[in-house]
């Protein structure tokens, strides 16, 4: 019978459903092999330390790589490393830019920060349409925070 070795808890949480090392092997595999979900996984595995030391480069290294096959987690993430210069150069333009591929995406997460970008003018003009544009729509998808920032945006 085969005995399988459970790998630690922390890369088991990271890797989601992998349960055995075997597995996490062939997880790192695809991600290698430019599998965007893995690669988002593995990027986030390094940006909390999760099964391996942290490092936000090598998060930021995975995030692109998945966010140029158009994995939208990835992309908000990658945007959200440039606009606080995790692992990379603070960048508010490529935030902006990785934020926005995310956003018209659907994702609720890259639509606040966008909307937050536009509000404040981080990396874009300031734009009180366009902040309301996404603000509404991440509110629309039920995350609290835009509902907020869209009281705050009319005080002003």
């Amino acid at each position: 019978m085969k005995r399988f070795h459970l790998i630690p808890v922390a890369l088991a949480i990271c890797l989601s459903s992998v349960l055995f090392a075997e597995k996490a092997q062939d997880f790192v595999q695809n991600a290698f092999n430019g599998d965007a979900q893995a690669q988002y996984t593995l990027g986030s595995c390094y940006a909390v330390g999760d099964g391996v030391g942290k490092d936000l480069t090598q998060a930021v290294y995975w995030y692109r790589k998945a966010a140029e096959q158009g994995y939208a987690k990835a992309q908000v993430n990658l945007g959200l490393c440039y606009a606080n210069g995790y692992g990379v150069g603070k960048d508010l333009t490529q935030a902006v830019y990785w934020l926005r591929k995310a956003a018209e995406q659907g994702l609720s997460q890259a639509q606040y920060n966008l909307g937050l970008c536009y509000a404040n003018g981080y990396g874009v003009g300031k734009d009180l349409t366009q902040a309301v544009y996404w603000l509404r729509k991440a509110a629309e998808q039920g995350l609290p925070q835009p509902k907020k920032a869209l009281e705050g945006l009319e005080k002003r």
